[in-house]
């Protein structure tokens, strides 16, 4: 099994532009799952990525001011290369060059998951590699 672990991670130099004189400042919190249990509900955009918004924003106690917008991966890769400023959230290292890249900063773990594979009893199969599933059929 692989475990991937999932951060919050924001980009350098949207903290580092950040001075200590703005700290009332609102920063873009994007979020690119936008299905179950990250968004629940899109009216107003309920779920896990609106929860952790709401944490956050209490923790940062009016110091600074998350505000959580949803977009598609491709999206988000675009504001990244423009050097937009914001955080992500929810994003694991390994997509985004691993936790040693010098492009952004990273958090300690928030969440760890792994992917499972489950198959029929009376009809086992043996994953080792994504490439054991090729000619196979659910």
């Amino acid at each position: 099994m692989r475990y991937f672990r999932y951060f919050l991670f924001a980009n350098i130099l949207a903290l580092s532009s950040i001075s200590t004189s703005a700290m009332s400042q609102t920063i873009t919190a994007w979020c690119y799952y936008s299905t179950v249990p990250f968004q629940t509900e899109t009216k107003n955009n309920a779920g896990l990525a609106q929860d952790l918004v709401h944490y956050l924003n209490q923790e940062l106690a009016g110091k600074r001011q998350l505000n959580l917008r949803f977009l598609p991966r491709n999206r988000l890769n675009l504001a990244l290369s423009n050097a937009e400023k914001g955080i992500v959230l929810f994003a694991p290292s390994v997509i985004f060059g691993g936790i040693e890249g010098d492009h952004y900063l990273w958090s300690k773990p928030l969440l760890e998951d792994h992917q499972g594979f489950i198959s029929r009893a009376d009809k086992p199969f043996d994953y080792d590699t994504p490439a054991s599933l090729y000619d196979s059929h659910l």
